[in-house]
Protein backbone atom coordinates (compact mmCIF):
# COMPACT_ATOMS: atom_id res chain seq x y z
CA UNK A 1 0.00 0.00 0.00
CA UNK A 2 2.76 2.36 0.70
CA UNK A 3 4.09 1.72 -2.73
CA UNK A 4 1.00 2.12 -4.57
CA UNK A 5 0.47 5.53 -2.90
CA UNK A 6 4.25 6.57 -3.53
CA UNK A 7 3.83 5.62 -7.48
CA UNK A 8 0.68 7.35 -7.45
CA UNK A 9 2.21 10.95 -5.73
CA UNK A 10 4.64 9.97 -8.44
CA UNK A 11 2.18 10.03 -11.26
CA UNK A 12 0.42 12.96 -10.25
CA UNK A 13 3.55 14.97 -9.75
CA UNK A 14 4.93 13.97 -13.18
CA UNK A 15 1.28 14.93 -14.58
CA UNK A 16 0.82 18.55 -13.37
CA UNK A 17 5.07 19.33 -14.85
CA UNK A 18 3.70 17.74 -17.68
CA UNK A 19 0.47 20.04 -17.56
CA UNK A 20 2.36 23.39 -16.68
CA UNK A 21 5.30 22.95 -19.12
CA UNK A 22 3.39 24.34 -22.22
CA UNK A 23 2.62 27.56 -20.00
CA UNK A 24 6.53 27.71 -18.72
CA UNK A 25 8.42 27.42 -22.20
CA UNK A 26 5.65 28.97 -24.53
CA UNK A 27 4.57 32.32 -22.56
CA UNK A 28 3.78 33.36 -25.67
CA UNK A 29 0.81 31.50 -27.20
CA UNK A 30 -1.62 34.02 -25.10
CA UNK A 31 0.45 37.24 -26.34
CA UNK A 32 0.33 35.89 -29.64
CA UNK A 33 -0.64 39.25 -31.04
CA UNK A 34 2.51 41.14 -29.82
CA UNK A 35 5.37 41.80 -31.83
CA UNK A 36 8.38 40.03 -30.76
CA UNK A 37 10.43 43.15 -31.33
CA UNK A 38 9.09 46.35 -30.37
CA UNK A 39 8.62 48.43 -33.22
CA UNK A 40 10.84 50.78 -34.38
CA UNK A 41 9.20 53.02 -36.61
CA UNK A 42 7.69 54.78 -33.66
CA UNK A 43 10.96 55.03 -32.32
CA UNK A 44 11.99 56.76 -35.28
CA UNK A 45 9.24 58.77 -35.46
CA UNK A 46 9.96 60.06 -31.97
CA UNK A 47 13.40 60.67 -32.69
CA UNK A 48 12.70 62.29 -35.78
CA UNK A 49 10.00 64.58 -33.99
CA UNK A 50 12.73 65.43 -31.64
CA UNK A 51 15.09 66.58 -34.46
CA UNK A 52 12.68 68.59 -36.47
CA UNK A 53 11.69 70.34 -33.40
CA UNK A 54 8.08 69.30 -32.34
CA UNK A 55 9.24 69.30 -28.39
CA UNK A 56 9.65 73.34 -29.23
CA UNK A 57 7.28 73.81 -31.41
CA UNK A 58 3.98 72.13 -29.45
CA UNK A 59 5.95 71.01 -26.33
CA UNK A 60 2.90 69.92 -24.53
CA UNK A 61 1.72 67.94 -27.91
CA UNK A 62 5.06 65.80 -27.66
CA UNK A 63 5.34 65.42 -24.38
CA UNK A 64 1.84 63.59 -24.15
CA UNK A 65 2.94 61.49 -27.42
CA UNK A 66 6.40 60.59 -25.76
CA UNK A 67 5.12 59.25 -22.48
CA UNK A 68 2.33 57.64 -24.57
CA UNK A 69 4.98 55.80 -26.37
CA UNK A 70 6.96 54.57 -23.11
CA UNK A 71 3.95 53.65 -21.80
CA UNK A 72 2.99 51.17 -24.66
CA UNK A 73 6.75 49.88 -24.57
CA UNK A 74 6.77 49.53 -21.03
CA UNK A 75 3.03 47.27 -21.55
CA UNK A 76 4.94 45.16 -24.84
CA UNK A 77 8.09 44.82 -22.08
CA UNK A 78 5.77 43.31 -19.61
CA UNK A 79 3.67 40.97 -21.82
CA UNK A 80 6.63 39.63 -23.83
CA UNK A 81 9.04 39.42 -20.90
CA UNK A 82 6.71 37.65 -18.20
CA UNK A 83 7.71 33.91 -17.04
CA UNK A 84 4.01 33.33 -15.91
CA UNK A 85 1.28 32.62 -18.37
CA UNK A 86 -1.39 35.09 -17.89
CA UNK A 87 -4.05 36.27 -20.92
CA UNK A 88 -2.55 39.35 -22.85
CA UNK A 89 -4.81 41.50 -25.10
CA UNK A 90 -2.04 41.86 -27.62
CA UNK A 91 -5.36 43.36 -29.98
CA UNK A 92 -5.63 46.30 -27.78
CA UNK A 93 -1.63 46.83 -28.33
CA UNK A 94 -1.84 46.53 -31.54
CA UNK A 95 -4.93 48.94 -31.80
CA UNK A 96 -3.02 51.57 -29.27
CA UNK A 97 0.10 51.35 -31.46
CA UNK A 98 -1.61 52.01 -34.24
CA UNK A 99 -3.24 55.47 -32.58
CA UNK A 100 -0.42 56.76 -31.31
CA UNK A 101 1.70 56.16 -34.56
CA UNK A 102 -0.92 57.62 -36.67
CA UNK A 103 -1.32 60.99 -34.02
CA UNK A 104 3.05 60.91 -34.17
CA UNK A 105 2.59 61.47 -37.90
CA UNK A 106 0.18 64.06 -38.00
CA UNK A 107 2.60 65.91 -35.23
CA UNK A 108 5.55 65.28 -37.54
CA UNK A 109 3.13 67.10 -40.48
CA UNK A 110 2.18 69.44 -38.35
CA UNK A 111 6.29 70.28 -36.93
CA UNK A 112 7.08 70.17 -40.39
CA UNK A 113 4.67 73.13 -41.74
CA UNK A 114 5.22 75.23 -38.65
CA UNK A 115 9.14 75.11 -39.28
CA UNK A 116 8.28 75.88 -42.31
CA UNK A 117 5.96 78.73 -41.61
CA UNK A 118 8.75 79.73 -39.34
CA UNK A 119 10.95 79.79 -42.13
CA UNK A 120 9.90 82.12 -43.93
CA UNK A 121 8.75 84.40 -41.48
CA UNK A 122 12.19 84.85 -40.56
CA UNK A 123 12.85 85.32 -44.25
CA UNK A 124 10.56 87.91 -44.28
CA UNK A 125 12.18 89.93 -41.62
CA UNK A 126 15.77 89.49 -42.96
CA UNK A 127 15.14 90.44 -46.53
CA UNK A 128 14.09 93.68 -45.87
CA UNK A 129 17.09 94.64 -43.64
CA UNK A 130 19.36 94.08 -46.39
CA UNK A 131 17.30 96.21 -48.61
CA UNK A 132 17.47 98.86 -45.26
CA UNK A 133 21.47 98.62 -45.18
CA UNK A 134 21.44 99.13 -49.18
CA UNK A 135 19.19 102.58 -48.61
CA UNK A 136 21.58 103.79 -45.56
CA UNK A 137 25.06 102.98 -47.40
CA UNK A 138 23.32 104.91 -50.27
CA UNK A 139 23.40 108.26 -48.45
CA UNK A 140 26.73 107.52 -46.92
CA UNK A 141 28.46 109.94 -49.12
CA UNK A 142 25.86 112.99 -48.74
CA UNK A 143 25.56 112.98 -45.00
CA UNK A 144 27.73 112.69 -41.84
CA UNK A 145 27.80 109.07 -40.92
CA UNK A 146 30.13 109.12 -37.89
CA UNK A 147 30.62 106.03 -36.87
CA UNK A 148 27.49 104.50 -38.36
CA UNK A 149 29.24 102.65 -41.38
CA UNK A 150 30.85 100.28 -39.25
CA UNK A 151 27.84 100.08 -37.35
CA UNK A 152 26.02 99.34 -40.90
CA UNK A 153 28.91 96.58 -41.47
CA UNK A 154 28.12 95.18 -38.05
CA UNK A 155 24.23 94.61 -38.92
CA UNK A 156 25.35 93.49 -42.30
CA UNK A 157 27.12 90.61 -40.24
CA UNK A 158 24.42 89.61 -37.80
CA UNK A 159 21.96 89.90 -41.13
CA UNK A 160 24.57 87.14 -42.66
CA UNK A 161 24.60 84.99 -39.98
CA UNK A 162 20.62 84.94 -39.29
CA UNK A 163 20.78 84.04 -42.73
CA UNK A 164 23.31 81.05 -42.08
CA UNK A 165 21.27 80.04 -38.90
CA UNK A 166 18.15 79.84 -41.35
CA UNK A 167 19.48 77.64 -43.80
CA UNK A 168 21.05 74.95 -40.89
CA UNK A 169 17.56 75.36 -39.62
CA UNK A 170 18.53 77.09 -35.99
CA UNK A 171 15.79 79.12 -36.15
CA UNK A 172 15.81 80.36 -32.73
CA UNK A 173 19.58 81.38 -33.01
CA UNK A 174 18.27 82.79 -36.75
CA UNK A 175 16.00 85.27 -34.96
CA UNK A 176 17.95 86.45 -32.35
CA UNK A 177 20.60 87.26 -34.86
CA UNK A 178 18.19 89.36 -37.12
CA UNK A 179 16.86 90.67 -33.59
CA UNK A 180 20.53 92.30 -32.96
CA UNK A 181 20.74 93.65 -36.57
CA UNK A 182 17.89 95.78 -35.90
CA UNK A 183 19.31 96.91 -33.08
CA UNK A 184 21.91 98.22 -34.47
CA UNK A 185 20.50 99.74 -37.41
CA UNK A 186 18.02 101.35 -35.24
CA UNK A 187 21.23 103.31 -34.05
CA UNK A 188 22.37 104.25 -37.65
CA UNK A 189 18.13 105.13 -38.39
CA UNK A 190 18.08 107.02 -35.58
CA UNK A 191 21.27 109.41 -36.55
CA UNK A 192 20.31 109.81 -40.45
CA UNK A 193 16.65 110.63 -39.95
CA UNK A 194 17.43 113.24 -37.90
CA UNK A 195 19.58 114.90 -40.68
CA UNK A 196 16.84 113.97 -43.42
CA UNK A 197 14.27 115.21 -41.98
CA UNK A 198 15.76 118.69 -42.20
CA UNK A 199 14.51 118.66 -45.30
CA UNK A 200 10.74 118.51 -44.90
CA UNK A 201 11.12 120.97 -41.75
CA UNK A 202 8.73 123.62 -43.05
CA UNK A 203 10.30 126.44 -41.24
CA UNK A 204 13.61 125.54 -43.11
CA UNK A 205 12.51 125.11 -46.33
CA UNK A 206 10.91 128.33 -45.86
CA UNK A 207 13.61 129.80 -45.45
CA UNK A 208 15.50 128.45 -48.15
CA UNK A 209 12.53 129.79 -50.64
CA UNK A 210 13.34 133.16 -49.42
CA UNK A 211 17.02 132.83 -49.99
CA UNK A 212 16.23 131.53 -53.79
CA UNK A 213 13.08 134.48 -54.30
CA UNK A 214 15.73 137.22 -53.25
CA UNK A 215 18.34 136.05 -55.90
CA UNK A 216 15.64 135.95 -58.72
CA UNK A 217 13.75 138.94 -57.58
CA UNK A 218 18.03 140.77 -57.46
CA UNK A 219 18.28 138.93 -61.41
CA UNK A 220 15.36 139.87 -62.50
CA UNK A 221 15.35 143.65 -61.23
CA UNK A 222 19.15 143.94 -62.33
CA UNK A 223 19.23 141.90 -65.55
CA UNK A 224 22.20 140.24 -64.16
CA UNK A 225 23.42 136.48 -63.85
CA UNK A 226 23.56 134.55 -60.86
CA UNK A 227 23.89 131.36 -59.59
CA UNK A 228 21.06 129.00 -57.40
CA UNK A 229 22.28 125.46 -55.92
CA UNK A 230 20.01 123.11 -55.05
CA UNK A 231 21.78 120.46 -53.22
CA UNK A 232 19.19 118.13 -52.78
CA UNK A 233 18.64 117.36 -56.61
CA UNK A 234 22.23 117.95 -56.67
CA UNK A 235 21.57 120.87 -59.45
CA UNK A 236 23.24 124.25 -60.40
CA UNK A 237 20.49 126.73 -61.96
CA UNK A 238 21.98 129.65 -64.21
CA UNK A 239 19.73 132.40 -64.23
CA UNK A 240 19.78 135.99 -66.26
CA UNK A 241 17.36 138.32 -65.92
CA UNK A 242 15.22 136.40 -63.87
CA UNK A 243 14.81 133.31 -65.59
CA UNK A 244 16.89 129.91 -66.16
CA UNK A 245 19.28 130.33 -68.78
CA UNK A 246 20.95 126.62 -68.28
CA UNK A 247 21.00 123.56 -65.48
CA UNK A 248 24.14 121.78 -64.94
CA UNK A 249 24.34 118.67 -62.61
CA UNK A 250 26.91 119.15 -59.32
CA UNK A 251 28.78 116.29 -57.42
CA UNK A 252 29.01 117.59 -53.38
CA UNK A 253 31.59 115.84 -51.44
CA UNK A 254 30.90 113.45 -48.44
CA UNK A 255 28.38 114.95 -46.07
CA UNK A 256 27.65 117.30 -48.05
CA UNK A 257 23.98 117.76 -48.23
CA UNK A 258 24.70 118.83 -44.48
CA UNK A 259 25.12 122.42 -43.91
CA UNK A 260 28.66 123.30 -42.76
CA UNK A 261 29.50 124.29 -39.25
CA UNK A 262 33.60 123.58 -39.36
CA UNK A 263 36.43 122.93 -41.19
CA UNK A 264 37.27 119.09 -42.44
CA UNK A 265 33.27 118.44 -41.84
CA UNK A 266 32.68 117.96 -45.74
CA UNK A 267 29.25 119.64 -45.36
CA UNK A 268 28.61 121.94 -47.89
CA UNK A 269 27.47 125.50 -47.06
CA UNK A 270 23.92 126.88 -47.15
CA UNK A 271 23.27 130.71 -47.52
CA UNK A 272 23.70 134.03 -49.68
CA UNK A 273 26.90 134.15 -51.14
CA UNK A 274 28.91 136.32 -53.64
CA UNK A 275 31.56 135.70 -56.43
CA UNK A 276 34.84 137.07 -55.25
CA UNK A 277 37.41 135.86 -57.68
CA UNK A 278 37.41 133.58 -60.94
CA UNK A 279 40.26 130.98 -60.63
CA UNK A 280 41.96 130.31 -64.07
CA UNK A 281 44.65 127.75 -65.48
CA UNK A 282 47.53 128.18 -63.20
CA UNK A 283 45.89 129.62 -60.08
CA UNK A 284 43.82 126.18 -59.30
CA UNK A 285 44.18 122.70 -58.69
CA UNK A 286 40.76 122.52 -61.02
CA UNK A 287 40.29 123.11 -64.39
CA UNK A 288 38.00 126.34 -63.36
CA UNK A 289 36.75 127.56 -60.27
CA UNK A 290 34.58 130.09 -58.83
CA UNK A 291 35.76 131.35 -55.24
CA UNK A 292 32.71 132.28 -53.07
CA UNK A 293 32.98 134.51 -49.89
CA UNK A 294 32.13 131.96 -47.27
CA UNK A 295 32.43 132.19 -44.05
CA UNK A 296 29.91 135.27 -44.41
CA UNK A 297 28.73 137.17 -41.35
CA UNK A 298 26.30 134.71 -40.54
CA UNK A 299 28.14 131.89 -41.14
CA UNK A 300 30.83 133.39 -38.74
CA UNK A 301 28.29 134.16 -35.95
CA UNK A 302 26.16 130.82 -36.09
CA UNK A 303 29.79 128.91 -35.69
CA UNK A 304 30.77 130.95 -32.29
CA UNK A 305 27.37 130.53 -30.90
CA UNK A 306 27.66 126.50 -31.86
CA UNK A 307 31.09 126.66 -30.21
CA UNK A 308 29.90 128.70 -27.44
CA UNK A 309 27.75 125.56 -26.69
CA UNK A 310 30.38 123.12 -27.14
CA UNK A 311 28.77 121.44 -30.28
CA UNK A 312 32.13 122.13 -32.28
CA UNK A 313 34.95 119.76 -31.85
CA UNK A 314 37.80 121.59 -30.16
CA UNK A 315 40.61 122.83 -32.33
CA UNK A 316 38.23 123.37 -35.30
CA UNK A 317 38.10 125.84 -37.53
CA UNK A 318 35.27 127.80 -39.41
CA UNK A 319 37.23 126.50 -42.93
CA UNK A 320 36.78 128.57 -45.55
CA UNK A 321 37.99 127.94 -49.35
CA UNK A 322 34.15 127.18 -50.49
CA UNK A 323 34.45 127.19 -54.25
CA UNK A 324 32.30 125.84 -57.27
CA UNK A 325 35.32 123.98 -59.62
CA UNK A 326 35.56 122.12 -62.50
CA UNK A 327 37.68 118.19 -62.38
CA UNK A 328 41.45 118.30 -61.41
CA UNK A 329 43.74 117.90 -63.82
CA UNK A 330 44.25 114.42 -63.43
CA UNK A 331 40.38 114.18 -64.11
CA UNK A 332 39.61 113.18 -60.20
CA UNK A 333 36.21 114.86 -59.03
CA UNK A 334 36.74 114.09 -55.45
CA UNK A 335 35.49 117.57 -53.92
CA UNK A 336 35.32 118.56 -49.54
CA UNK A 337 32.47 120.59 -49.04
CA UNK A 338 32.43 122.59 -52.42
CA UNK A 339 30.36 121.88 -55.54
CA UNK A 340 32.11 120.67 -58.31
CA UNK A 341 30.57 120.43 -62.37
CA UNK A 342 31.78 118.97 -65.24
CA UNK A 343 34.47 120.31 -66.97
CA UNK A 344 32.26 121.55 -70.17
CA UNK A 345 29.88 122.96 -67.61
CA UNK A 346 32.47 124.86 -65.55
CA UNK A 347 33.78 126.85 -68.71
CA UNK A 348 30.31 128.03 -69.76
CA UNK A 349 29.49 129.01 -65.73
CA UNK A 350 32.91 130.61 -65.89
CA UNK A 351 32.87 132.62 -68.76
CA UNK A 352 28.77 133.48 -67.77
CA UNK A 353 29.44 134.78 -64.09
CA UNK A 354 30.65 138.01 -63.40
CA UNK A 355 32.55 138.81 -59.78
CA UNK A 356 30.52 140.21 -57.57
CA UNK A 357 27.35 138.01 -58.81
CA UNK A 358 25.07 136.45 -56.33
CA UNK A 359 25.30 132.56 -55.50
CA UNK A 360 22.94 131.23 -53.34
CA UNK A 361 22.73 127.39 -51.97
CA UNK A 362 20.03 126.01 -50.50
CA UNK A 363 19.41 122.45 -49.50
CA UNK A 364 15.80 121.93 -51.52
CA UNK A 365 13.00 124.18 -52.36
CA UNK A 366 10.41 121.45 -51.79
CA UNK A 367 9.44 118.14 -50.79
CA UNK A 368 9.88 116.57 -54.61
CA UNK A 369 12.70 115.58 -54.44
CA UNK A 370 15.69 112.42 -53.62
CA UNK A 371 16.38 113.16 -50.33
CA UNK A 372 12.71 113.17 -49.22
CA UNK A 373 12.07 110.10 -51.55
CA UNK A 374 14.81 108.64 -49.42
CA UNK A 375 13.36 109.92 -45.82
CA UNK A 376 10.32 108.38 -46.60
CA UNK A 377 11.57 104.93 -47.78
CA UNK A 378 13.43 104.88 -44.42
CA UNK A 379 10.25 105.58 -42.61
CA UNK A 380 8.04 103.59 -44.11
CA UNK A 381 10.44 100.84 -43.86
CA UNK A 382 10.26 101.32 -39.88
CA UNK A 383 6.94 101.47 -39.44
CA UNK A 384 6.60 98.05 -41.55
CA UNK A 385 8.95 96.71 -38.93
CA UNK A 386 7.42 98.04 -36.13
CA UNK A 387 3.94 97.04 -37.23
CA UNK A 388 5.06 93.68 -37.52
CA UNK A 389 6.59 93.14 -34.55
CA UNK A 390 3.59 94.15 -32.44
CA UNK A 391 1.39 91.51 -34.54
CA UNK A 392 0.53 88.62 -32.19
CA UNK A 393 1.88 86.13 -33.62
CA UNK A 394 2.43 81.84 -31.83
CA UNK A 395 4.58 81.18 -34.66
CA UNK A 396 7.36 83.94 -33.77
CA UNK A 397 6.44 83.16 -29.69
CA UNK A 398 6.75 79.48 -30.54
CA UNK A 399 10.61 80.20 -31.19
CA UNK A 400 11.68 81.08 -27.30
CA UNK A 401 9.75 78.05 -26.21
CA UNK A 402 11.97 75.14 -24.88
CA UNK A 403 16.44 75.61 -25.78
Amino acid sequence: MKRSALNRTRYLLLAGLLMGFPALAFPWWGNQDYPEQFPVEIEHLDRTLYIQGGARLFPNQYQQFHHRLLEIRNDWRTAVNQWWWAPQDGANFQRTYQTLFEEGTFLLEATRQKSLALRMDIEDLIRPEYEQITRLRSLTSLFEMGPDPSTLSHAEGLLNEATKRLEAGQLAKARLATKNAVLSLQQVEAHMLAQLRRYLDPTQLALWNQWANDTIRWSTTSGGTAIIVLKASRQLLLYRQGQVMAEYPVDLGFSGLLDKQFEGDGATPEGRFRLIRKKGGGETKFYRALLINYPSSEQTQRFQELQALGEIPEGKTIGGAIEIHGKTIDAEDLTNGCIALENDAMEQVFQRMPVGSPITIVGALNTDNEVVGMLHALETHIQHRETHQQEPSSLRAALYVGP
